[in-house]
């Protein structure tokens, strides 16, 4: 089954006049000294289905969560930088109400008119968001018509504006960002082939459903980071001070089984960038087995690079997941930027999932976000679609 069976999207939905609820996932990093948005990526991807909506006459709510308040109201956690953001990028005046329901939220929805959208105050400001209430969800619903779902990355959680709330609503389909990211990760679910995934990370508990889904004939799978010293170290391969859960080189030794046994093919990294921890301005590449014990793996080596570069190259099918080292470091950042170029040269279908991988995106350059590969903003939650799992906030709309 597609992952777009019996899902409608926006455009099959009468919008004119309607109050139109629009779950968006706007949790975005605010500067704690200026206040303001430092990376409005996830505000950017909604633009088309809130515009599609404007243009269709609905009279627009967004719903959207930010941080972890607990229940309670925190200033430090408002939508108001967020507004602030949004108006900016839609050229919309922002109504913020100074709470999701109530009488402030239900006289702005009443009063809004075209070149103007509701922006609800943080949804977890109550505790019946997390619990998946049904009477918040009724309180919520009361104010809507149409509901619509762009918010893929939180649609694995059974929240109330997510789940409870369009079994509320006739009406109800996803947005134009969802539909796209369901588009794209299927070329990952029925790839053409042959499919290549570059996978990075430190934890490979939080893969190994992943890389046990990809474990197919004509797939290749390199890896990256701590993610790779575990299965080095699961092969008796000294990788220094890099500490490897002894169950998690348990889970590697499966998963080596298991491609041999399904015809995948598992690349591990012939060379390494790796630092003393007392001395981490002073690299040096080593081969994978030449890692000394006082010594931190922090990157992919050059040779690595190349073997990589040249299987994307003839790939017709690329995933790429997760930081192949300290990323964040701008020292040690070589190889996860360098992923980030090879994917835009992908000739076939590319698909970069994950926080680690968008961040080496943007830094790799400007242009690279708009590269060949689709840049996921869908997280944890496109990789259970990619793992064959079903999203409640997803199938909630396909039951309806």
């Amino acid at each position: 089954m597609s992952l777009l069976t019996d899902l409608p999207t926006i455009e099959d939905l009468e919008l004119e006049n309607q109050r139109v609820f629009i779950r968006l996932d706007l949790d975005l990093a605010i500067d704690g000294s200026t206040g303001t948005v430092t990376d409005g990526q996830r505000i950017e991807t909604a633009l088309p289905t809130l515009k599609y909506a404007a243009s269709a006459g609905a009279r627009i709510i967004i719903g959207s969560h930010r941080g972890q308040p607990k229940g309670k109201a925190q200033s430090d956690l408002s939508l108001e930088p967020i507004g602030l953001k949004l108006a900016e990028l839609t050229q919309w005046e922002i109504i913020l109400p100074d709470d999701c329901v109530g009488d402030s939220a239900r006289k702005a929805i009443a009063d809004v008119r075209p070149g103007q959208a509701v922006l609800l105050e943080n949804l977890r400001f109550h505790a019946g968001e997390e619990a998946n209430d049904d009477a918040f969800a009724r309180e919520l619903s009361a104010m809507a018509d149409v509901y619509v779902n762009d918010a893929l990355a939180a649609s694995n959680r059974e929240h109330a504006s997510l789940h409870a709330l369009p079994k509320l609503i006739r009406k109800c389909g996803i947005g134009l960002a969802v539909q796209a990211e369901l588009k794209a990760l299927e070329h990952i679910l029925e790839p053409e082939l042959p499919l290549v995934a570059v996978l990075g990370g430190t934890r490979l508990t939080e893969r190994f459903e992943l890389i046990a889904s990809l474990l197919k004939p004509e797939r290749t799978l390199f890896f990256g980071g701590a993610l790779a010293c575990i299965f080095h170290s699961a092969l008796g391969v000294g990788v220094g001070t890099t500490r490897v859960d002894p169950q998690e080189q348990a889970r590697a030794r499966t998963l080596l089984e298991q491609a041999s046994l399904r015809g995948a093919k598992i690349f591990l990294p012939e060379d390494f960038v790796v630092v003393q921890r007392e001395r981490p301005s002073q690299t040096r590449v080593v081969r994978f087995d030449a890692i000394a014990a006082n010594e931190d793996v922090v990157d992919i080596g050059p040779n690595t690079l190349q073997q990589i570069r040249s299987a994307l190259g003839s790939a017709r099918t690329a995933l790429w997941v997760g930081a192949m080292g300290w990323a964040g470091h701008p020292i040690f950042s070589a190889g996860t930027v360098s992923i980030g170029r090879f994917m835009a040269d992908i000739v076939g279908h590319g698909v970069i999932v994950g926080a680690a991988s968008m961040a080496a995106l943007r830094q790799a350059g400007e242009g690279l976000a708009q590269s060949a590969a689709f840049a996921s903003s869908g997280g944890g939650a496109a990789l259970e679609l990619i793992e064959g799992r079903k999203l409640p906030g997803l199938e909630v709309i396909r039951r309806s």
